[in-house]
């Protein structure tokens, strides 16, 4: 496969099935592209993995094939084409919440509704075994902007409940996630998460919905203070 840039020429095509058409957006972890699978003829989102974060980008692949949900958006294949992780997944026409909030406020109803449609992805996971830890705007999708369309995105760095499995990828101290969101367990880089930094996040998430404004709002170490204390 040729190293995939924005310069790369069109059509490309990885593991002989997903051809790609442009790049969608980027992230940490990769770069989403746009592509219509030659199996089914339909047209889906690829990510490609960019940096050094392999094992975390194979990890969220095998989350999300374990999640079946209509509130987690779905998985179709993963695998490597040339050494290069790819996660394919279905692709969705719409706007993210973090978009939504932009343009205007939710009303109650609309609040408590964002609010059950992720409870019920975040059940579907913990329930295996998984927690997210990055519930934000950015990461529930509205379907062709409806908030009956909501669906939760971005395992990137979901963990499991796995002490073990999660200890070999995460240090004491090390903390990830979005700042703004965090439970304070999450943002003193505690390794042993459960659940409930979840609904901490989605809490946060119902006060922005309904207040313009996230809770904690600041910059670096100012903003984790803030979390904190």
């Amino acid at each position: 496969m040729e190293t995939v840039t924005l310069a790369t020429a069109l059509p490309l095509v990885i593991a002989d099935r997903f051809d790609l058409e442009r790049i969608a957006g980027k992230g940490g972890m990769g770069a989403v592209w746009r592509a219509t699978d030659r199996a089914s003829g339909q047209v889906v989102a690829v990510k490609l993995m960019t940096g050094d974060a392999h094992a975390r980008f194979v990890r969220e692949a095998q989350v999300l094939a374990e999640l079946v949900h209509p509130r987690i958006v779905r998985y179709i294949a993963h695998g490597e084409a040339d050494d290069v992780p790819y996660l394919a997944m279905e692709w969705l026409e719409g706007m993210d919440l973090g978009k939504r909030l932009r343009i205007g406020l939710l009303d109650i109803d609309e609040a408590v509704a964002v609010v059950r449609y992720t409870a019920e992805a975040l059940t579907i996971a913990h329930a295996a075994g998984i927690v997210h830890r990055d519930i934000k705007p950015n990461n529930l999708f509205l379907v062709d902007g409806e908030i009956a369309g909501l669906k939760v995105l971005d395992f990137g760095i979901a963990r499991t409940l796995d002490v073990a499995q999660t200890r070999a990828m995460t240090r004491t101290g090390m903390v990830i996630g979005t700042p703004g969101y965090m439970a304070p367990e999450q943002a003193r880089g505690d390794r042993d998460l459960d659940v409930r930094a979840d609904v901490f996040a989605l809490g946060c998430v119902l006060y922005e919905a309904v207040t313009g404004r996230a809770p904690f709002v600041g910059a670096g170490f100012g903003l984790l203070a803030k979390v904190l204390f």
